[in-house]
Formats: structure tokens, sequence, C-alpha cells
């Protein structure tokens, strides 16, 4: 979540897309659980903000099983096998304009290949909390969204700290009501 003020404030038009959603879905009431299925773009934004910073840019090593090969690499049993999602999330070979922050991607059925998404790992060993971390991380965003914009100070993104995904600084961050007369 650290990074959505500055996906949105640098992508002016998903931030515009998303509140329409929110405020259709919504309106003035609080959001509720059955308000979920119907904020597809919610959704999207989260699953393009952990394609280009995964919550863990470095999955778990796993040993190769078996002699094995993968993506035109021979990988010999027993060999420690690290996958870093930061790199496979922007493979040119999967994702068209894989640097660019693109929701829209998630809704024009533009699936891409098994092991090519996995913010969460892959079965059988990925996380089982899948499911309800991403509703509650989509509400959450919904329910930010129905009420603040999150303005970033700067435009620059602080650099990743030692590991990728870990920010070496804050994003310092003003929080601007939504609505005139709204308490900050």
């Amino acid at each position: 979540m650290s990074y959505i003020p500055h996906y949105l404030s640098r992508n002016p038009e998903v931030r515009a897309r998303l509140e329409e959603e929110v405020d259709r879905v919504a309106g003035d009431r609080p959001l509720c659980a059955e308000d979920l299925e119907r904020l597809p773009y919610a959704e999207a934004v989260f699953n393009e903000l952990l394609r280009l910073q995964p919550a863990a840019p470095l999955l778990v090593p796993r040993r190769a099983v078996r002699d094995t090969s993968l993506g035109g690499y021979f990988i010999p049993r027993g060999t420690l096998v690290e996958v870093v999602t930061h790199v496979m999330h922007r493979r040119v070979e999967h994702w068209r304009d894989g640097e660019e922050f693109r929701p829209e991607r998630w809704l024009e059925g533009q699936a891409c290949p098994r092991g090519v998404y996995m913010p969460f790992g892959l079965e059988p060993r990925g996380c089982r909390g899948i499911p309800l971390g991403m509703a509650v991380l989509v509400s959450g965003l919904a329910a930010l969204v129905r009420k603040w914009r999150l303005e970033p100070e700067s435009d620059e993104l602080p650099a990743d700290g030692l590991e990728v995904g870990i920010l070496s600084s804050p994003i310092r961050t003003r929080v601007v009501p939504r609505r005139a007369g709204q308490a900050a």
C-alpha cells in the first residue's frame, strides 16, 4: 500500500476511474463485503501495484526435486532455485509495456502464463490466504479512495533499499479530503 500514493498521483486517469467506481458502488455509505465483487477496477489497480511492487520481491528458495528445464535453462536435481518476482513481473516476453502502471491490463483479458504473476508464490506452496488478503487490501484501497487523496510531496519514487521492494525512505504524502468540507 505504501506505493499507492505514488502510482495514483502519477496516473490521474487511473485515480479518476478508481474514484468513479468506488463512488458508483458505495455512494455516501460505508463499503460492505458485498461491494467487493462490484469493484473490479479496484482489484485491477491492486494487482497492477503488486505486479510492479510485489509484497515478496524474492520468493522462498526451493530445491529442484528432479532434473528439469525452465525457460531454456537446465536445472539439475538438488539445485537451489530462487525466483525474483520483481524481475518476473516486468519481463517483456509476458507483459506488454511491462514498466508501465496499467491496471486495465487485468480487465482486458491479457492473461499471463502460469508462473509469470506470483506476488504471493504459487501452489502448492503459495500463500493460502491470498483470497482473504486480496479482499482486505482491495476493500482498504476502496475505503481510502472513497474519502481521501494521498498526494506525494515528490514525483520521484524513493529508491528501493538493500532489498527490492523495501523503501530506502518514506514516501512523504499529504492527505487531502476528496470532498469540500470534509475534515482531514
